[in-house]
């Protein structure tokens, strides 16, 4: 069962300094779909018909992105983002493939007064009834207090978390599926003397018994680089394994294994440290080849606006790449 693995990566809203990332990156860290524009304009410049963003939605900040799929100067898809100004936050996200127009994919997340995300919804079907839906809550430390879902888009939510904390570090959550006040799993960590964590122990019936065990090995007693391992069933079996290692806060390796392989993402970041400069991403098969690798390079016009992403990937890890990405970005801030 992962359910945990979600709310870990979601429920975090906190950094822990010797914790591993709140959401690990994965193969694809942008997690938005391929960008876009309503008509083709060659692949350069804002296009002409802007799509239009909902009543409400005033950011003076925002951001017009082109995908041209295939390096051939067709845009393939187009992506509207609305940000505030000051933390450069996403506030809405709209995606139109073909491009054709009409959105396909809405995206809408909103903030408290001290920038912690409050809201997160996301509509599939163009018509801003989310199918997805997220919300959180916080206290007076801004330290995550709940974490509630709406898997089916229905109003009601499905799964809530409910977390406490020990002199501002995480001491463990109760999970309730249906949020009506029944606690159906609960997860406690332990920690070390320096406030790492180094185990997660979960009970998934709420019956006395931990059937779920993370552990945390780090490489020495000063250093966050660490090795987290996933036991389902607290058998003594590791059934994923992640490994995160650092220089300074910044992450620059990191892997990904369970039993249909292993993902290995390296990373570089410009001189300013906010942002990456490129990085590389490739998966293994449990029997050694390498099936698909990647490579991702970045240019920014200021820290966090991003004005290029070219994306090389060799499909068949045979060594040849065999698709070329590049997406471009104008952006329209004070």
């Amino acid at each position: 069962m992962r359910i945990v693995l979600v709310l870990f990566a979601f429920g975090c809203g906190e950094k822990e300094p010797s914790d591993a990332p709140d959401e690990p990156p994965v193969v694809d860290t942008d997690t938005e779909p391929a960008p876009a524009q309503t008509e083709d304009t060659g692949g350069g410049g804002l296009a002409e018909a802007l799509l239009e963003p909902p009543t409400g939605i005033t950011e003076p900040c925002w951001a017009w992105e082109l995908a041209d799929v295939g390096d051939d100067d067709e845009v393939d898809a187009t992506t509207l983002e609305y940000y505030l100004p000051d933390t450069l936050q996403r506030t809405w996200y709209q995606w139109d493939s073909g491009p054709d127009g009409e959105s396909d994919t809405h995206i809408s997340n909103t903030y408290d007064a001290a920038g912690n995300l409050v809201s997160y919804w996301i509509d599939v079907t163009s018509d801003q009834d989310p199918e997805l839906e997220w919300e959180y809550a916080y206290d007076a430390d801004n330290l995550r207090t709940r974490y509630a879902e709406d898997s089916n888009g229905d109003g009601v939510w499905d799964l809530s978390a409910a977390y406490t904390y020990i002199d501002g570090l995480r001491a463990g959550y109760e999970l309730d599926e249906g949020d009506d006040g029944t606690v159906e799993m609960w997860f406690t960590y332990t920690r070390d003397a320096e406030g790492r964590a180094l185990s997660i122990t979960g009970d998934r019936g709420n019956d006395g018994t931990i059937e779920e065990r993370y552990t945390y090995e780090y490489t020495d007693p000063t250093s966050d680089d660490v090795t987290l391992t996933w036991d389902d069933g607290n058998d003594g079996s590791v059934e994923e394994t992640w490994i995160y290692d650092y220089e300074g806060e910044q992450l620059v390796h990191y892997e990904n294994e369970d039993l249909e392989g292993n993902w290995v993402q390296d990373y570089t970041y410009t001189e300013e440290g906010s942002d990456y400069a490129s990085y590389t991403s490739e998966h293994t098969l449990p029997d050694g080849a390498v099936d698909v690798r990647s490579t991702y390079t970045f240019e920014y016009e200021a820290p966090g606006r991003r004005t290029l992403e070219v994306t090389e990937t060799d499909t068949y890890g045979d060594g040849t790449v065999d698709t070329t990405e590049v997406e471009t970005t104008e952006w329209f801030c004070p």
